[in-house]
């Protein structure tokens, strides 16, 4: 295939271009939670991993983790979940089904947007939906505010797997990923200018005149015409945006109006040539201004105009975009990477290229798209396996209490081993660590619980009327329906307009709150009813308290409330 000689070496420049730039550039990153802060994040430059400890959790459930030399971050392992996603029948459903709901369990540094929208796929349900209640509305409005690079620093494997088509093609494809998670045109315009960049890139026959790329991203049209992105979008993405954008299309083209405004000030950079100033280009694209630098307009012309101006010294460009002071390093580096790996493949990473966490994993996946797309393989792996918010909480729960790590990740991957340690808390939290190593890839799996017994201490110098801590959690509630199908179109689009998404054949969430469902045919359980899943520290004491007749199927043990409704009772693992 004409231009695709070197697909094999220049994926692999792609993928650990991007996974160095990430962990070269992670430690300082604006928002890394670095202990020490700005005297640790702002170091003299150079290229070379380090080991680093920052804050992880939330307020009151803060704790430190050490983060070793040339670890990734969330950067590198949505790379990967694409990757993974792409090389299946179906991309897209793999990518909503199971890759991105299982990013939840092993995340490390993601932007509340990603996190938002992949809680929602694993409730079952997009993220760009609204619905009645004012929370609803809300998490709509976040979606469509979201314009962040989480969208551009992610879609490389398509640029890849897409080489040797049309980049109109590319482009649509690409925005369909990014509306999974992002709703705003400067995230999903910032990823479709990247993608072009990197397919330019990639396809190049021979070395690029110096600021050739960036002539040829104005002359480009593919990432300029609204309708190609429009083009693959989702069943009910365009309406739902047209609820709060009735001009889509102006909206869309001011983006992009924009975005050739930042690429015209690089230009002006690169004319500047040697007598140039990187850091005045930047500074003018918004790439030090914390309110907008994350934006993905801003990173990926940021990163375009790094990799043009380093083409000829790509360590040099790798080493300038980590290190950026008050910018958002891991993925401007990582982005940055990336086109410099597309233009030089791998060599010029050594020995980082050796030294990034999972070094491996990361070509074999970088040589599977490949494969893809020289036509070697259809599809390289299953398809997609549904996740859900109880396969996580369950998987956490066997990780909690297993002594050995379970053999099955959710979403179908061999577990190969298992590393336990203990985290520094900040609070009276209890935080530990399980390192897994899931078929080469390595997926860190921060727990972090409630110190009962500083509790109780504490409780026991407090007022006597401050609240016990409970013994019991509701996981769930469920209404008993025996026609899921009827209840799907009496609720949505077609009956009351409800925003409604099948959870499975015999699951349907109805307004992201009401989960009807059929009961299989070996319960006892009241068609019309109420399901609730009641978790308890002691079940024998519970059940002995309410004098109960056990009805025990499988690990739940079913009572009946004084209202009537079905009680499913389990035993909270130690």
């Amino acid at each position: 295939m004409p231009g695709l000689q070197n697909l094999a070496s220049r994926s692999r420049g792609v993928f650990l271009g991007a996974a160095v730039g990430d962990a070269l550039g992670w430690p300082q990153e604006q928002n890394s939670g670095i202990v020490g802060g700005s005297k640790n994040r702002i170091i003299n430059p150079t290229n070379t991993f380090h080991t680093w400890d920052r804050y992880s959790g939330s307020q009151y459930q803060k704790y430190i983790e050490t983060v070793g030399a040339g670890e990734y971050s969330d950067d590198t392992q949505l790379i990967l979940a694409t990757a993974r996603a792409v090389l299946t029948p179906d991309w897209f459903a793999a990518l909503t089904d199971t890759e991105l709901p299982l990013f939840l369990l092993y995340q490390r540094g993601a932007g509340g947007a990603t996190l938002r929208a992949c809680r929602s796929w694993a409730a079952g349900s997009p993220p760009w939906l609204g619905g009645t209640t004012q929370r609803a509305s809300k998490s709509q409005q976040q979606y469509f505010s979201a314009g962040g690079n989480g969208v551009a620093m992610r879609i490389a494997p398509h640029v890849i797997v897409r080489a040797a088509g049309p980049r109109h093609d590319l482009v649509a494809q690409v925005t369909r990923n990014g509306v999974t998670t992002h709703g705003h045109p400067r995230a999903l315009v910032g990823a479709a200018v990247y993608a072009a960049a990197l397919h330019i890139l990639l396809t190049a026959k021979g070395t690029l005149e110096y600021g050739e790329l960036l002539e040829l991203l104005q002359a480009d049209d593919s990432w300029q015409i609204p309708e190609i992105a429009f083009s693959a979008l989702p069943d009910g993405w365009l309406n739902a945006a047209n609820q709060l954008q009735p001009d889509l299309t102006t909206w869309w083209e001011t983006t992009i109006n924009e975005t050739k405004g930042l690429l015209s000030r690089t230009a002006t950079g690169m004319e500047s040539g040697i007598l140039g100033n990187d850091l005045d280009v930047l500074e003018a694209l918004g790439c030090f201004d914390k309110r907008i630098n994350g934006a993905g307009t801003i990173t990926a012309v940021g990163a375009i105009y790094l990799a043009s101006r380093n083409a000829p010294r790509p360590q040099g460009g790798l080493v300038r975009a980590a290190f950026l002071k008050r910018a958002d390093t891991d993925t401007m580096a990582s982005m940055t990477a990336g086109l410099l790996g597309a233009l030089h493949g791998p060599d010029w990473l050594e020995p980082l290229g050796s030294q990034v966490q999972d070094r491996d994993y990361i070509a074999s996946m970088a040589d599977q798209c490949t494969s893809l797309a020289l036509g070697e393989s259809r599809t390289l792996r299953s398809p997609a396996q549904l996740v859900r918010e109880h396969d996580l909480r369950s998987f956490r729960e066997q990780l909690e209490t297993a002594d050995h790590a379970p053999r099955i990740a959710p979403d179908g991957r061999l577990v190969e081993s298992m590393h336990r340690a203990s985290l520094a808390s900040r609070t009276k939290a209890v935080a530990s660590r399980r390192l897994l190593n899931v078929e080469g890839q390595t997926m860190v799996v921060d727990l972090v619980q409630r110190n009962v017994t500083n509790q109780s201490a504490d409780r026991s110098t407090a007022d006597d009327q401050q609240e016990p801590a409970a013994s019991a959690t509701v996981r769930r509630i469920s209404i008993l329906a025996s026609e899921p199908d009827a209840i799907e179109a009496f609720y949505g689009p077609d009956g009351l307009g409800l925003p409604v998404s099948r959870l499975s054949a015999s699951e349907v969430l109805v307004d992201r709150t009401y989960r009807f469902i059929r009961p299989s045919t070996d319960t006892a359980l009241a068609i019309g009813g109420v399901y609730l899943e009641v978790q308890v520290d002691d079940l024998e004491t519970v059940l002995d308290r309410l004098q109960a007749t056990r009805n025990t199927t499988g690990a739940v043990t079913r009572l009946k409330d004084p209202a009537g409704n079905d009680v499913g009772v389990f035993q909270r693992r130690k």
